[in-house]
């Protein structure tokens, strides 16, 4: 077996914002967005010069400013705006209430809000000076020599707080622009790419991987502020994209809706990024036969991979030259994985442990939190992802689940992720989450959520489903409940809310 491994990179040092100042030299001409409206690679970096003039009237350099926005040019250019002002960006969620608001504002100290319009009435009871996204004219600005992009912090993202509170990842300039850089070269965009965004730009995938990335490579962007498959359609035609970052569920979601809608000539789509969770094989093969069926594409590759937002966020890619859509793929250039026991001892390859990571990419650290979430290994510092896995002797990843989020069941380690991707290719689930339901005699339980699709509401039973599932799967791994819903929570980034589901189960069982 031959162990893969890209080769080496350069990473310059330098501010995440000087990435967009070095493409407009580049690329000046060049339109950097085409929808919803063109500009110009140097009519984006003017605006973005004109947006660090506004916010230099209300906040110092070295603040922090929160950016609570839906996806627009506007949440771009305030991006790279608060950055070339100095300033750390704090990308919140739009989709936050008010208690949620208030504990990311305090927790990460922010000082200002750039906000959208329709979220201002929301927002102007924090007490914290609120910016308008549009509050600002294209000019000319000179930011502040100097610095440490190795130290100086660039972004707090925050995680997802799918197993406990949502902590803030201290993300470095030189830990965003080495991702940015590892991930274009590992997904080979290039400035001739359309590149179409539909995925939460305040998450670290659609932000670091997609925008900065693509930003690096020069490509053009067709902006869409949500999700809306039609309009997706619509879009991926007539502007002849040809690279998007996208998750198992949303694929799912896409090919369901081509298989009733007209056709659509997708023949430029040539790359999809899956991240979140892997496709299942057969729901692949589905995929490709409706794009060959309905799309005219039938060349479309899948790419898939693995991150975590402490990793800014990309980890791994499947390679071009030996892609295993069944696994998450190998290492980017010059980022290092090992896997460990419950004692911190490597194990070798082929068996499963904790994922721990090494790389330029990897965070500075959480705020406020010291050196939580590293450990050290043969006096080396080392992140914990919390992801329980293996690498295989030709160096791919095979993630199974979250530790915290397995069941033991009678003594066994049972990866829900596994189920849920089994439960995906029975012709009736659209959707499906299984968690850890507490049992007396067992420990815990596999207990299944699932979303039926519309035709077979009503149509299929618990017991079908279980029995369905335990012919395809180890005794001890069977699911013991099913439960049938609307819908399954899952984050932006298309990540299942197991703990929502958890925390409902554990609140019914106390109940009853």
């Amino acid at each position: 077996m031959v162990y893969l491994k890209r080769p080496h990179l350069h990473y310059p040092l330098i501010r995440v914002d000087e990435i967009l100042e070095e493409t407009a030299k580049r690329c000046s001409n060049k339109p950097a967005f085409l929808c919803p409206s063109k500009v110009s690679y140097e009519e984006f970096n003017m605006m973005v010069n004109g947006f660090a003039q506004r916010l230099r009237e209300s906040v110092a350099p070295g603040e922090r400013v929160a950016l609570y926005a839906a996806n627009s040019i506007e949440w771009v250019v305030a991006f790279f705006g608060i950055l070339r002002a100095g300033c750390t960006v704090v990308p919140l969620s739009p989709l936050f209430k008010e208690h949620e608001l208030k504990f990311y504002l305090t927790d990460s100290n922010a000082k200002a809000i750039i906000i959208e319009d329709n979220l201002y009435e929301r927002a102007s009871k924090t007490g914290i000076e609120l910016i308008r996204i549009l509050d600002f004219k294209p000019g000319l600005f000179e930011p502040e020599k100097g610095g440490n992009p190795k130290e100086d912090v660039a972004i707090i993202p925050y995680t997802a707080g799918t197993t406990g509170e949502p902590k803030g990842v201290m993300l470095t300039h030189y830990n965003s622009v080495s991702n940015a850089i590892q991930f274009a070269v590992a997904s080979e965009i290039h400035e001739n790419d359309v590149s179409l965004i539909t995925l939460p730009l305040y998450h670290s995938y659609a932000m670091n991987m997609l925008m900065l990335g693509g930003v690096w490579a020069g490509l053009s962007f067709v902006i869409l502020p949500r999700f809306n498959v039609e309009e997706f359609c619509e879009l991926v035609e007539r502007y002849r994209v040809t690279v998007i970052g996208t998750t198992a569920a949303m694929m799912i979601y896409l090919t369901d809706w081509l298989e009733k809608s007209r056709s659509y000539d997708f023949s430029s789509w040539r790359l999809a990024i899956i991240g979140a969770a892997p496709v299942p094989p057969d729901v692949m093969r589905r995929i490709k036969r409706v794009l060959s069926e309905k799309c005219n594409n039938n060349s479309l590759i899948f790419q898939h991979g693995w991150g975590l937002t402490e990793a800014s966020p990309c980890v791994a890619l499947n390679p071009f030259y030996a892609n295993k859509p069944e696994t998450q793929g190998i290492a980017l250039s010059d980022v290092e994985a090992k896997v460990i026991d419950e004692l911190g001892r490597e194990l070798p390859p082929g068996e499963v442990g904790e994922i721990v990571l090494k790389g330029p990419n990897i965070m500075k650290g959480y705020l406020n939190r010291g050196d939580e979430g590293f450990i050290e290994i043969n006096g080396e510092k080392w992140l914990r992802t919390g992801d329980l896995g293996y690498i295989d002797e030709e160096g791919y990843h095979h993630l199974m689940d979250r530790i915290k989020e397995v069941i033991k069941y009678k003594g066994h380690t049972v990866a829900p992720a596994e189920l849920e991707a089994l439960l995906l290719k029975h012709p009736a689930v659209f959707d499906a989450a299984v968690v850890g339901k507490p049992d007396p005699v067992a420990g815990e339980i596999p207990k299944a959520f699932v979303a039926l699709k519309e035709d077979y509401k009503d149509k299929v039973k618990e017991e079908e489903l279980i029995e369905w599932v335990m012919e395809r799967i180890a005794e001890y791994k069977r699911i013991r409940e099913v439960e049938f819903v609307e819908e399954i929570p899952r984050s932006q980034a298309g990540k299942v809310l197991r703990r929502v589901l958890k925390e409902r189960e554990l609140q019914n069982m106390k109940e009853s």
